[in-house]
């Protein structure tokens, strides 16, 4: 095989998974069941799309936080912490903040998941700190909040609430809020 057909079947290679990437990401945001051979499928994929090559931070963290949401919806609870806090160090270290917003939403599932809704809305907070303001974009959100909500009844506003020292949510002390949950 001469160097430009290599090249050709390695581009079609990392095209395909950035379509199997963005098949995980619409199934998590859209709300779609994702069957368990569905969903091993695309993680292999996404997993492949992660780890070949030098990647840009930003996709490999968005990766990862897929892969939570998928270990997550499979009831894997350990898999997707492995991956949220891998997620979390590499959005830190970025420096992106809709990134970071992004990873903290997933803790935020987490702990909704784990059944520690106080945990949600403290994450749920910082996320809108760090991005200064709602990601309409994506319902992941709205989905934990409207759980941490329905656990928390009226005390939610108390445990919805982010302080930093500064104007800006300092990255060290928003992973250290996701690390609460991610630790166990």
């Amino acid at each position: 095989m001469d160097e430009a057909a290599g090249h050709d079947a390695a581009d079609g290679d990392d095209a395909a998974r950035a379509v199997a990437c963005a098949l995980a990401v619409l199934f998590s945001t859209a709300g779609l069941g994702v069957d368990r051979r569905t969903g091993e499928l695309l993680r292999q994929e996404m997993l492949l799309a992660g780890r070949s090559g030098s990647r840009h931070p930003v996709f490999e963290v968005v990766v990862l936080d897929s892969l939570g949401y998928l270990d997550a919806a499979d009831g894997e609870l350990a898999a997707a912490r492995t991956h949220r806090t891998e997620a979390l160090e590499l959005a830190v270290a970025c420096g992106h903040a809709p990134t970071l917003a992004q990873v903290l939403v997933g803790v935020a599932d987490q702990a909704v998941r784990l059944d520690r809704p106080r945990e949600a809305a403290r994450l749920l907070a910082a996320a809108l700190a760090v991005r200064s303001g709602p990601d309409h974009s994506r319902p992941d959100a709205a989905r934990a909040e409207g759980a941490a909500r329905a656990a928390l009844g009226d005390a939610f506003e108390e445990y919805a609430r982010y302080e930093d020292a500064g104007d800006v949510p300092r990255p060290a002390a928003v992973r250290d809020l996701a690390r609460v949950t991610l630790s166990g």
